[in-house]
């Protein structure tokens, strides 16, 4: 299957979450802008907060150590279906790394 779009011309697999937490907003904000249809923007949405919480899990912080990468999936695995949604989950791992698989 062939990528189109941003995500194409992105190696997504390496790039830092931080960066494609950015990427995922930037792409939430044009979505926006060209008035795509609300169910593309909650798909978005729903994208940013799974790799928000999970940068968030791994960044150190001045109060708390980052975690792992593992101990962080490990946690959204467990919130699938319930603050996120299992799609949604289940796209992210394949992108990032799932160390169950």
């Amino acid at each position: 299957m062939r990528e189109s779009g941003v995500m194409a011309a992105v190696d997504v697999h390496r790039m830092p979450s931080e960066d494609l937490a950015a990427l995922l907003h930037v792409s939430a904000m044009l979505a926006a802008t060209l008035d795509l249809p609300s169910i593309m923007q909650m798909a978005i949405d729903s994208a940013c907060e799974v790799v928000d919480v999970y940068d968030a899990l791994i960044s150190n912080r001045p109060y708390r150590s980052g975690w792992s990468h593992e101990q962080a999936i490990a946690h959204i695995r467990e919130q699938a279906g319930r603050h996120f949604d299992p799609k949604v989950v289940e796209a992210f791992l394949a992108v990032v790394g799932d160390p169950e698989t």
